[in-house]
């Protein structure tokens, strides 16, 4: 700021205001891109819009990563499940819902099913074998949050690789104008991965923010 002040000093009372406007300009371009960026849906939100849009509410199960909270109502059956596999406090839609009489509940209502990775057994049948996995929970769709071979859990990696096997990418979403391929979630920081954005210039080009989101569908066995 003082050398700011002492170049400023010398110039003409024009040029001595417009300096620290496009000193401050490419900040306040920054700053308003990332909130529009944060103002539209993110990624998670653009995949449930989908799902309305494309799937039939009912009894079909739909499988999903259980770090994902999907935000469209679940079945009874559905919220009954994730009832005994997880801790409400931090999943303000859950406990929503589950705060909700039956008959109370908003509906239409989806059947999302969290696939079981709790147990070593359950870890272990997806890393031997993970197409295998899935075609064992008898579903036709999986939604995820795709997480590249280099973050972890790397079992959560190994479904998006059975997938590949099994099933068909109907919907994809990145937080990003150009989908690059790179498959970097835009939330907060990516510093904890071997590949990394330069996280303002991404932001400040970004259309959301989000994790890269997929919704497959998954091919009858023959």
């Amino acid at each position: 700021a003082f050398a700011v002040w002492r170049i400023s000093a010398a110039l003409p009372a024009v040029l001595r205001t417009a300096l620290p406007l496009v000193l401050l300009a490419p900040q306040v371009w920054l700053a308003f891109r990332i909130d529009r960026a944060r103002l539209a849906p993110d990624t998670i939100e653009e995949t449930a819009g989908w799902i309305s849009a494309n799937l039939p509410p009912g009894d079909e199960p739909i499988l999903v990563l259980p770090s994902l909270e999907i935000p469209l109502p679940d079945t009874d059956v559905a919220l009954a499940a994730k009832a005994k596999m997880f801790d409400g406090t931090n999943r303000p839609w859950l406990r929503y819902q589950l705060e909700l009489a039956s008959a109370d509940r908003p509906r239409p209502q989806w059947n999302f099913v969290s696939m079981p990775m709790v147990t070593d057994a359950d870890r272990a049948a997806i890393t031997r074998d993970p197409a295998a996995y899935l075609r064992g929970l008898r579903s036709k769709w999986a939604v995820i949050e795709v997480y590249g071979p280099d973050r972890k859990p790397q079992v959560l990696h190994d479904v998006r690789r059975g997938l590949e096997q099994i099933a068909d990418r109907v919907a994809r979403f990145v937080p990003d104008e150009v989908d690059d391929g790179q498959d970097l979630p835009l939330v907060y920081q990516d510093d904890e991965y071997s590949v990394t954005s330069v996280w303002a210039w991404r932001t400040a080009l970004a259309r959301c923010v989000g994790p890269v989101m997929e919704v497959w569908r998954i091919r009858e066995e023959r």
